[in-house]
């Protein structure tokens, strides 16, 4: 990204009432596992590592799809 690391922009999306629901995933080359504790704890709500496993980044996007659907239903 150019301009703002996915930090930055969770960070713009949450502070916005507006767009704090939105689910964000995060997709990135870092692997380790304190990269994923960290992006968790900071508020992604998923985390995909590169190289793209296509499958594995559909059935995220699927399940925050549906669950987003479902809190906003019932909300």
């Amino acid at each position: 990204m150019s301009g703002m690391d996915g930090y930055q922009v969770l960070a713009r999306l949450r502070a916005d009432a507006r767009l704090r629901a939105i689910p964000v995933i995060a997709v990135t080359a870092n692997a380790l596992s304190s990269d994923v504790e960290d992006a968790m704890a900071a508020g992604f709500n998923a985390y995909v590592t590169k190289p793209l496993d296509i499958q594995k980044l559909l059935t995220t996007v699927d399940y925050w799809l549906d669950n987003d659907a479902t809190a906003v239903a019932s909300g």
